[in-house]
């Protein structure tokens, strides 16, 4: 913890540039881990007014089930994992605004894996950077989303909780595609989970195109980062720029867990907005 500490302002400059940072197998205790986001967060871009959080402690995908895969071959695991990728928009989905773009959206996440005793090739969390998603999308795609909104639709109401099986998702907000990284100035291409985006408005053929290409590209593990846990590791990760999933393959109480959340902004898009208070048009 020490040398952490004494490293902070390393470790938020690979915070920033690499959107992810881990340390292994360390004892963390909550304050310990409160210290360490909130000063990585304070060095790279929070102020006081901003550096709110909050705990998510003793979580363990129970609403999952993911024991029902207790030994998964490799192409079960690939195909939980592409379907469970998404970011953390929980905080932004509160409330009756519709807009996503006018709701705080969650800066960093924070995860301490208090317990892990399950198979360690199984239970990983991959990440993939939607800044590199918006460099590698197709110049074609990019000018058809200029000009485009768009709704994510969620399998769970605002409450978080499941709906009916075979229920229709619910279209949960609006949003624009684009954002910009308020301390990188890089463009994101914000797209919320692996299936649940479509387009604000009529069906058009090149949503259906861009829409495939995304999903070989979100199922494609060249473009993930994976971290297989030991007990005790703590991973910090930029939600704003970062989608992430989780394979199966554990019992309930084999994986368990404390989720840091903290920071929050209104996401906007540099290029087409000079008001950064607001990502309205």
């Amino acid at each position: 913890m020490n040398n952490i500490e004494n490293s902070m302002r390393y470790y938020s400059g690979k915070l920033v540039k690499n959107k992810i940072i881990g340390f292994r197998g360390a004892i963390f205790t909550k304050q310990n881990i409160e210290k360490i986001v909130l000063g990585l967060g304070k060095l790279s871009e929070l102020d006081d007014q901003n550096k709110e959080f909050y705990w998510v402690s003793d979580f363990n995908h129970e609403y999952l089930n993911t024991g029902y895969l207790l030994d998964p071959t490799e192409e079960q695991i690939a195909e939980f994992e592409k379907w469970s990728m998404h970011v953390d928009i929980m905080p932004i989905l509160d409330g009756e605004n519709n807009n996503l773009d006018e709701r705080n959206a969650s800066c960093y996440v924070a995860m301490h894996m208090q317990k892990f005793t399950c198979d360690p090739k199984f239970g990983k969390t991959s990440f993939l950077s939607l800044i590199k998603l918006y460099n590698e999308c197709p110049g074609e795609y990019k000018n058809y989303l200029n000009a485009s909104i768009l709704e994510h639709h969620s399998n769970t109401d605002q409450h978080g909780n499941k709906l009916e099986p075979n229920s229709n998702p619910q279209q949960c907000g609006l949003f624009y595609p684009y954002r910009t990284h308020p301390v990188t100035k890089e463009t994101i291409l914000f797209w919320p989970s692996f299936k649940n985006v479509q387009l604000n408005g009529d069906k058009k053929e090149w949503f259906i195109d861009l829409k495939n290409w995304i999903m070989d590209y979100l199922s494609d593990k060249k473009n993930w980062y994976d971290w297989s846990y030991e007990e005790g590791d703590l991973l910090i990760w930029d939600n704003r720029a970062i989608l992430h999933s989780f394979s199966p393959g554990w019992k309930n109480e084999e994986r368990i867990f404390d989720q840091l959340v903290m920071g929050f902004q209104i996401p906007y898009y540099d290029e087409l907005f000079s008001d950064k208070e607001k990502y309205v048009r």
